[in-house]
């Protein structure tokens, strides 16, 4: 079994390569059949923006980031698999969950 601060170090160096605009370098820490299930999404507008985090926590294979991103507060989880990033799903803070 793959240790928790594993995959909170994942998500961190993942982080730190958007903020660094380092797009290639995403490979490396996706699976290949990794599901974004993201706004916006990590391979496209992610990338231009700056990742504050906020916030991270994890247990077992899974990772909650609390993160600004251009100014917009989002929850994030990512599922992680094979020692990579398998899926991800965001929430941002502005979007009206209760109609």
């Amino acid at each position: 079994m793959i240790p928790t601060g594993y995959y909170k170090r994942l998500v961190l160096e993942l982080c730190h390569a958007c903020n660094d605009r380092r797009g290639p370098a995403l490979d490396k820490f996706l699976t290949p059949d990794f599901v974004d299930a993201g706004i916006p999404a990590l391979r496209q507008g992610f990338m231009g923006a700056i990742v504050e985090i906020l916030g991270l926590v994890g247990e077992g294979n899974t990772v909650v980031l609390r993160a600004r991103l251009a100014g917009i507060e989002q929850v994030q989880f990512f599922e992680g698999r094979d020692r990579r990033i398998a899926t991800r799903y965001c929430v941002p803070r502005h979007i009206d969950l209760v109609r």
